[in-house]
């Protein structure tokens, strides 16, 4: 279905190519007349006039031509013959059932198995890459895309560390961050841009821009903003869940959490200096990484 659907993509967008080209064209002509009108004598005038006129009668037809080809295109999924006598002859394929028993509980069944990622032990499994310098990192898929601020790069691997690819971005790339499926969004630090590195086309998506006190929401495909929020500075890093969720710096000792438009709350503290990245883990437990105070704070979820 999705080799399917880029097959026609690409035939659609052969067509928007084609009808670009002509209304460029028209428009081009449009302009050649309007500034003979205005500059030019009348013996200037009907030339320029008897030249277009015959391209666009020529022009005229090849359009009629490309209406003509214009299809209806839709997708129908039609099962094999197998499918249709299998679901034909079996009605069902089996039923669930709840199985319960006593559980027989001792000292050593009951144990938390919850992991505790803030006494947890990290070990090191294998290291991805090296000689990065300042670097982002985040999986797409089944390879891990980061920066290199060495490098001044994005770089790709596999999940053993393999190298795979690699794109020079001209400027010290500061964050990384997945926009879609398979395309990723860098920030370039000095250079006030974001830069998509596109992998395979797939569905488009917005992200969010973060900049000292001003968050910008983007479409990632045409580069348009969506909308914008100011907030207290030191808005460097954001991290969301959805398109109405988001945590961001919010000062230089504050950070918040915003839903759609509502401050849901912000968090203060003198020993957090100049918020930068900002995690979340799986028990919603916020964790901050202060740039000045040297420090990770934790916030706890609210029950």
């Amino acid at each position: 279905m999705s080799s399917s659907k880029k097959q026609v993509d690409l035939q659609l967008t052969d067509e928007i190519d084609k009808f670009s080209n002509y209304k460029s064209m028209v428009n081009n002509w449009e302009r050649l007349l309007t500034g003979t009108i205005r500059s030019g004598s009348d013996q200037h005038c009907l030339l320029k006039v008897n030249k277009i006129d015959s391209k666009f009668t020529k022009l005229e037809e090849e359009i009629n031509e490309a209406v003509k080809s214009i299809k209806n295109i839709s997708f129908r999924f039609v099962p094999s013959d197998h499918m249709t006598k299998f679901t034909s002859i079996i009605k069902s394929l089996g039923s669930f059932k709840i199985n319960e028993q006593f559980l027989e509980r001792t000292s050593s069944t009951l144990v938390n198995r919850t992991v505790n990622f803030r006494t947890g032990v990290v070990k090191v499994v294998r290291p991805i890459a090296d000689n990065l310098g300042q670097a982002s990192a985040i999986f797409v898929r089944d390879c891990v895309v980061t920066t290199s601020g060495n490098k001044k790069a994005v770089e790709k691997y596999s999940m053993d560390g393999k190298f795979l690819a690699s794109i020079l971005v001209g400027h010290l790339p500061t964050d990384v961050t997945q926009v879609g499926q398979s395309k990723v969004a860098i920030s370039l630090f000095q250079c006030n841009k974001i830069t998509n590195w596109k992998q395979c086309g797939l569905e488009n998506d917005q992200f969010i821009v973060s900049c000292s006190s001003t968050l910008t929401w983007k479409n990632s495909s045409l580069g348009q903003t969506i909308k914008m929020r100011t907030t207290r500075g030191s808005s460097y890093f954001v991290s969301t869940s959805d398109k109405k969720d988001y945590i961001c710096g919010d000062g230089e000792n504050s950070v918040s959490r915003v839903i759609g438009n509502t401050t849901s709350f912000t968090y203060t503290s003198t020993r957090l200096s100049d918020p930068r990245g900002i995690g979340i883990d799986f028990e919603g437990n916020i964790y901050i990484a202060g740039y000045d105070s040297k420090s990770i704070k934790l916030q706890m979820p609210e029950n």
